[in-house]
């Protein structure tokens, strides 16, 4: 099977160019690996130009460009030839994939963005921020990023590589790098979303140093953010800082979510008067809420939104979180705020007991 083979070939160059491994893991001698990579090789190089061909050598090329780098220019060339005869939806998945390729450097794609329809710029835009968001060389990384034509689209790569640089630091060990380059961020919003992600990671780690660490970037991310939302960017940037919160001290994210709750009230039932009046508002069904996959819903409901942190307060403290359950006035509302925090409490192994002592079953009000 050539998929099976192309597969087996990508897992074994991988794994034996990679860097620090883990583990005893099954490698391919260098022999069989060359042995693999000539028969694929010696395959691709039949007189036939069938799609099945077409794309595998598209999937093996990087990898036996590792192994064969003296077959490459023939496979290319072979590559050149089958591209042309390809239907144009194909053509497009084949662009795709060469977008995400690991052998496809940004530069790559800067060039190929002129050749580029709108639809494929798009796809072309998230490639590229991902890519020059693995650069370490900083001033690479920026001469990369001025060359991206859209406005947006430059914002976005900028905004990935700072917040993918604050993550090296912030791995090395070099807390104080990490915050200041979260100081020099342009969008507060971001700024809170690092400052909790670095928290919980800290927190994550269970010691008491990296447990004080937690606190006092909570802190730093909390006195960005309003304690009493005035708009819907306020209010996400609070619940930002529950979702910390509920991990490195439960009682002060219970504290701050407890008025959200009423704010979250008047949303749920304006929508669902909203929602007679608007054939297309799926979010209602009779005037009833529907339960969303994943917490999901299109127009931005949000009870949904903040799932994520009801889930989180559940883990916490299963029976205090349901308590709160009961403040949602309307009972479709209050039902599914329960049973999403059963699904969030489930997901992992229970550490431990409640502190008042009791089983922590959820009961559901209908």
């Amino acid at each position: 099977d050539l998929g099976a083979a192309i597969r087996f070939l990508q897992y074994a160059a991988n794994l034996n160019t990679a860097k620090n491994v883990k583990g005893k893991l099954f490698k391919f001698t260098d022999t069989q690996l060359k042995a693999l990579a000539d028969k694929l090789v010696n395959t691709f190089l039949q007189p036939t130009n069938s799609l099945e061909i077409t794309m595998g050598i598209s999937r093996a090329l990087p990898s036996l460009e590792k192994i064969v780098p003296e077959k490459v220019s023939l496979l290319k060339q072979k590559q050149t030839e089958a591209l042309k005869n390809l239907p144009p939806e194909l053509k497009r998945r084949q662009q795709r994939e060469k977008l995400w390729s690991p052998s496809s450097t940004p530069e790559n794609i800067l060039a190929d963005l002129p050749k580029l329809n709108e639809y494929e710029k798009a796809s072309a835009y998230q490639a590229l921020t991902s890519k020059i968001s693995q650069i370490e060389d900083e001033a690479r990384a920026k001469k990369l990023v001025e060359q991206i034509p859209d406005e947006k689209a430059r914002e976005r790569a900028n905004e990935q590589y700072e917040s993918a640089k604050i993550s090296r630091a912030a791995k090395d060990g070099k807390l104080d790098e990490a915050k200041k380059l979260i100081g020099n961020l342009s969008k507060k919003k971001t700024q809170i979303q690092k400052l909790v992600a670095l928290a919980m990671q800290f927190h994550k780690k269970d010691t008491e140093k990296d447990r004080e660490t937690a606190a006092s970037l909570m802190k730093d991310a909390k006195a960005l953010a309003n304690e009493f939302p005035e708009d819907e960017d306020e209010l996400n940037d609070l619940m930002e800082i529950v979702k910390g919160y509920a991990v490195v001290n439960p009682d002060e994210a219970f504290r701050i979510f407890d008025p959200i709750v009423d704010q979250i009230n008047d949303f749920v039932q304006a929508s669902a008067i909203l929602s007679k009046y608007n054939k297309r508002n799926r979010a209602f069904k009779k005037g009833e809420l529907l339960m969303r996959v994943h917490g999901y819903s299109g127009d931005g409901l949000l009870l949904f939104r903040y799932i994520n942190q009801i889930q989180l307060l559940g883990k916490a403290d299963l029976n205090r979180m349901s308590s709160f359950s009961d403040k949602f006035t309307r009972n479709d509302a209050r039902t599914i705020v329960k049973l999403f925090v059963a699904q969030g409490f489930m997901k992992e192994e229970k550490k431990g007991a409640n502190n008042d002592g009791s089983d922590g079953v959820i009961y559901f009000d209908y």
